[in-house]
Order: C-alpha cells, then structure tokens, then sequence
C-alpha cells in the first residue's frame, strides 16, 4: 500500500533508501545538511539546523567587530566632506615641488600674480606651470596613490557597514556605540539576516591583508591628527577575517538562510582612480581662472571704452535683436543671438557720432571742400554713405527680429516645437544663424568702413596743418569762415573715437 503522505509504497521507500532518492526537495534538503553539518565542524554555535535559527555566537563576533572599528566609523560619519578626505589623500602623496606649483596655479596665486603682470604673460606662464604639474606624474607614483585610494574606500564601506542595525536584530535593547558590557543577544530566523550577510560579505572580502595599512593610518594621523584604528587591532581583525573568508562559513550560511545550496555570492572590487580626477580638476581650475580673468580684463576694456565713447557703460538702443531671448533659446537646444552686444553699441554710434559729429565735418570738408583731384574724397564719401545706410538698415533688422514681424514670428512660432520636431529645430536655428551672420555683417562691414573714415580724417588732418602749402585741399581758408567749431581739434577728436571705437569692436569680436 503506498504512503498516504508521501504518495510512494513501502517497498519503494526501502528501495529509495539504498539507491538514493531522485526528488529534488530531498536532494537540495541532503545537500543543505551536509553544509549545516560543515559549518557546525567549523562554527558549531553559528547556526542551528533543526530550527533553521542563528545563533547568539554570529551576533557577538559582529559585536567584537562593531567594538573595533567603532571609533573609525564616528570618524568617517561626521566628516563635513569626505571629498576633501579624498584630496587630502592625493596632496598628502605629492612631492614638495609639486605642492608648490599646486599652490602657485591656485586662483588666489594667479590673481594676485595678476595685478602686477598683464593677463597674456601670466597665461602663458600659469599654462606651462600646469604642463610642469601635469608632467611630474609618473606611473608608478599614480599607481602608488591610486592603490592608497582604493584602500581608503575599502576601509570606508567596511566601517560604514550598519553594524547596530544588524545586531539590533538579535538584540532589540541593544545601544549604538555603547560597549560597557556584551549584550544578550537572541537566537532569529536565518531568513531576517542573509541580506546582511550579502552586504557584509561585499565589503569585508574585498579587504586586502598586505595592502599599505600603515600608510593609510598614517595618512589619517598626519591630516586628522587621530589614527582611528590601532595598526595591530586592524591586523588582527584582518586575519580573522581571511579566515572566514577561507573557509566560506557566511557563504554556507547563506546557502542555509536561502534554501539554495547552489547559491553563489560575487564579490567585486574596483580600483579606486584619483590622481587623474585631481590632475583634471587643478587643470581645469587653473584655466577657469585665466578664463575668469581674461574675461574681467575684457569687460574692464569695455566698460572703459563706452564710457570714453558714450559718457556711460549703460547703452541701449536695440528692442529685438538683444540678449533676452538667449535664455529660451537655449531652454530648446537652439543657437543664441550671438553680436547683440556689438550690434547694439554700433547702432548708438551711427545715431550718436556717424550722424552727429561726423556729418557736421564731412559736410564741411566733403561738400563745401575744394580737393585738388575728385578721386581722393570718394572713398571717404563712400564709406560715410555705407555708415548712414547701414543706421537705418540696423533699425530695419532689429525690428524684423520682434516676436509680431517677419523673422520674429516665425522663430515664436516654430520654438514650441523644437525639442520634438527636428525639421523645427533646425529650421529655427538656421533664422538665428542667419540673423547672427547678418548682424555680424553690419559689425564688419561698418567699422571697415569707419577705418576707411578715419584714415581720410588723418589725411585731412595732416594737410591742414602744412598750411599755407596744402595739397588735398585748396580753400582751407574759406572753410575756416564757414566752421562753426575748431577744424584741428574737431577732427583729431574725430579720429579719436573712431579708433576708439574700432578697439571696442575689435575687444568684443575677440580680434587682436
């Protein structure tokens, strides 16, 4: 008669027990034995089969654990920063030459080098400092520091491991950090600690027993002035740890908690990288800094520029063609308007100089002016025509640019759709660029023509002043009568500012 539980007759049974059982769960549950009965041979108090419980003994190993690395785990937990552990490390393995240079490629350095040497001596100098830096690294130093640095990291996750909230499991009275007296801890379910176990497992192995502790030690010594952890307890605990690592005892109790005696737990470690991280960031902070400073240099220009120009540094006459728009542009990927600047204290000096001052003395010089030959005033009557055009053709552009006309519309109307639609997208970018290469075809093409201008002024100039043998100019004389202001001071103040603001437009273009 078969079994009424297990579904199998007597007979097969006892023919079961000789040549062994080929059910699954009878199998897994032999092979679960077999490792409960290893691990007892190794921890016979870890763990207890029957119940499928863990033992008191696992919670006081980890208790002897959380005593010894307690002080390293405070110190580590109320670092403001642990970056700045990090570059610490790295300045703290750096040579005395190289710490030098460190210091003199720091912003504060190079800004004060700044005020007594000109912006483009100090870049070149701060680049080859930097060049210098870079260059004194050699393999086996980077490897030096970045092993340190893996150690470090290593030594971070296996004190920071939550060892109270693990033990707290077996024991629910039990005080963070508090090591009077060992507390009484309860047997538990496997089940509720084989994801500690898991955590545990992938930052304890990991540890290396010949790794450079002392240096690290040292290191903390030197920086913090504490050393966290005795050098001898550390040891120790490494050893001990090697030693369940050997004889896999977490392993075979994870098998057990998991019901799986195939269970496999993977442990990888990654090699910390740090010295080109901190070679990169002092690279790059170094040219911030001559990038900040050649920015602040320019500005100062400008600012110095309009007000020799303009009598302030605030000048405004675009409505639609300015920086405004720039921040939705970019907000759907889409290029900026780009010589809003320029374009914009172009359009004050045409309405401000090119139709005030200089009119005034072109009308004096060009018109009532009687040159020795026609063919010397037409380039400077040409480029003053070109300016009075391009003066209305900027306003013309600008207001093309308004969100209710031409050009406007349609990048209004298109940028809803930029960020799906490509075909919007690059439709609108092409308006931009278009209006940017228009803009910077006035820039161009107007302070060309201002050159051209100026050089004349020059020429007239000169020749007034070999009064009474001039040679472009005949009738000097006469246009003195008609003058109502100094020809001589007039146009040097003339050509002044058409120098000065060729030097604004060639500042704001990045021309030298």
């Amino acid at each position: 008669m078969a079994d009424k539980f297990s579904g199998k007759s007597f007979l097969q049974r006892i023919i079961d027990s000789f040549l062994g059982s080929s059910d699954p769960e009878v199998i897994k549950k032999k092979h679960l034995k077999s490792i409960a009965k290893d691990l007892a041979k190794q921890h016979s108090n870890f763990y207890k089969f029957s119940s499928d419980e863990v033992q008191p003994a696992l919670p006081k190993l980890f208790w002897q654990i959380y005593k010894i690395i307690s002080p390293a785990q405070t110190f580590l937990q109320t670092l403001a920063n642990p970056a700045t552990l990090k570059n610490q490390l790295v300045t703290s393995s750096l040579s005395e030459a190289q710490l030098n240079l460190v210091n003199e490629i720091s912003e504060q350095a190079v800004r004060d080098k700044a005020k007594t040497v000109p912006v483009e001596q100090l870049t070149e100098q701060v680049l080859a400092q930097v060049d210098q830096f870079v260059s004194s690294f050699d393999i086996e130093k980077v490897n030096r520091i970045d092993s340190l640095y893996t150690t470090l990291q290593k030594f971070q996750a296996f004190c920071l491991f939550d060892y109270y909230f693990f033990l707290k499991k077996f024991c629910s009275a039990i005080k963070e950090k508090d090591f009077s007296e060992m507390p009484k801890f309860d047997a538990i379910p496997s089940k509720y600690i084989k994801d500690d176990l898991k955590d545990f497992i992938a930052v304890a192995w990991v540890l290396e027993r010949d790794a450079d502790w002392a240096a690290l030690f040292n290191f903390f010594k030197e920086c913090r002035g504490i050393e966290p952890i005795q050098v001898r307890s550390w040891q120790s605990l490494l050893s001990k740890l090697q030693n369940f690592k050997r004889d896999r005892s977490f392993e075979k109790l994870i098998k057990l908690a998991e019901k799986d005696p195939n269970f496999e737990m993977p442990v990888t470690s990654q090699n910390g990288n740090v010295v080109e991280p901190f070679i990169d960031k002092v690279k790059t902070e170094a040219q911030q800094t001559l990038t900040k400073l050649q920015s602040e240099k320019k500005k100062n220009q400008v600012d110095k520029l309009l007000t020799q120009l303009f009598g302030t540094e605030e000048v405004s006459w675009l409505k639609n063609y300015t920086e405004r728009s720039n921040p939705d542009f970019l907000k759907h990927n889409l290029p900026i308007f780009a010589f809003c600047q320029p374009l914009n204290y172009l359009k004050a000096f045409l309405l401000d100089f090119v139709k005030g001052e200089l009119r005034t003395f072109s009308d004096l010089v060009l018109i009532r002016g009687q040159w020795i030959s026609s063919s010397l005033t037409t380039p400077m009557s040409e480029a003053f025509n070109y300016l009075l055009e391009a003066s209305t053709k900027i306003t013309q552009f600008d207001e093309k640019m308004a969100e209710d006309k031409e050009i406007g519309i349609k990048i209004k109307t298109l940028m809803p759709r930029t960020l799906r639609e490509k075909d919007a997208s690059n439709i609108a970018s092409t308006l931009i660029e278009d209006a940017n290469d228009e803009a910077k075809g006035f820039i161009v093409g107007s302070t060309q023509n201002l050159v051209i201008v100026g050089r004349t002024v020059k020429s007239i100039l000169e020749d007034y002043a070999k009064l009474p043998r001039a040679e472009m100019i005949i009738n000097w004389k006469e246009l003195e009568k008609y003058a109502e202001f100094p020809i001589k001071e007039t146009g040097v103040e003339i050509y002044k500012k058409i120098y000065l603001f060729s030097q604004l437009m060639q500042t704001m273009l990045g021309k030298k």
